[in-house]
Order: C-alpha cells, then sequence, then structure tokens
C-alpha cells in the first residue's frame, strides 16, 4: 500500500484517461494511424472547452492542469502504439513481399 495520500478523483480522472488512451489506440492502430498527429490536435484542442461550475477558478484550473498532464502522457502512449502497429505492417509487408521475390534475385542491402 502507498504511503501517499490518494483522491479518488484522480484514480477516476486516471481510469478515464486511460479509456481516452484505449480509444484513441483502437483507432490509430487501425486503418487511421497516420492520423495520430490530428487526434492529438483534437484532444488539446478540446481540453480546455469544459466549463466547471461551482467551483474555484484555481480549483479548476489545477484541475484542467492535472487533466491535461494526463492526456499528454496518454496521446504519448498512442503515438507509440500506432508508431509500432506501423512498423509490425511494414515488415509483414517485407515479409510477404519476400516470399514472392525468386530464390535466385540478389538480396537488397541497407
Amino acid at each position: 500500500m502507498a504511503d501517499t495520500p490518494c483522491d479518488p478523483k484522480d484514480v477516476a480522472l486516471a481510469a478515464l484517461t486511460n479509456l481516452v488512451r484505449l480509444m484513441g489506440a483502437e483507432l490509430v492502430a487501425g486503418k487511421h494511424r497516420d492520423d495520430v498527429g490530428f487526434l492529438e490536435q483534437a484532444v488539446r484542442s478540446k481540453m480546455g472547452t469544459l466549463t466547471v461550475d461551482g467551483c474555484a477558478p484555481e480549483v479548476a484550473e489545477a484541475g484542467l492542469a492535472l487533466a491535461k498532464t494526463h492526456a499528454e502522457s496518454a496521446l504519448i502512449q498512442i503515438r507509440s502504439q500506432a508508431a509500432a502497429a506501423h512498423v509490425h505492417n511494414l515488415e509483414a509487408a517485407l515479409r510477404t513481399q519476400g516470399s514472392s521475390v525468386p530464390q535466385s534475385a540478389t538480396p537488397m542491402l541497407h
């Protein structure tokens, strides 16, 4: 058990951020992986559009700053997952291409 006090709101925020990360990964791991920049831009532009009623401005700002930090972490993970999926597909394409090349072909050096 951790010695640091934990706020349930932090846990909820982390869970929601993870959900956004997973949804983003689903989006970019498929045919839209080239749109990671578009996803990042959309998340960043929408992050500050939340209206917080009944909350002191400094508390709302602190909460939004925390959310932005978590969202940035999720976006980094999404970009990494998309890059890994892209590399995997390139390697698979090269293996497929390599299996259709006649044995007498000269190997290409990179």
